[in-house]
């Protein structure tokens, strides 16, 4: 996905990490990290379901022991 530098606005949610936000309405848009050539968006955003099914599981660590990670590779911290 691309978006014009317009699109979004953004903030330092950490050290290394930007969350990007609709500067309209305040909605959580993606994420991105320094080092990091993936970002992280979160699946609620489209009205679709099921178009971009997770290739992975992070965090872990704090998971539900009821979750089910259908197979899908698991990570105990953030992204591998």
């Amino acid at each position: 996905m691309r978006f014009p530098c317009r699109a979004t606005r953004s903030w330092a949610s950490s050290a290394t990490g930007r969350r990007h936000h609709c500067p309209a309405c305040g909605s959580p848009v993606y994420l991105t990290f320094d080092g990091v050539d993936e970002i992280e968006v979160p699946t609620g955003i489209f009205d679709e379901t099921g178009l971009y099914p997770p290739q992975y599981e992070i965090w872990c660590k704090n998971a539900e022991p009821w979750h089910d990670a259908q197979g899908r590779p698991r990570f105990v911290r953030g992204t591998p």
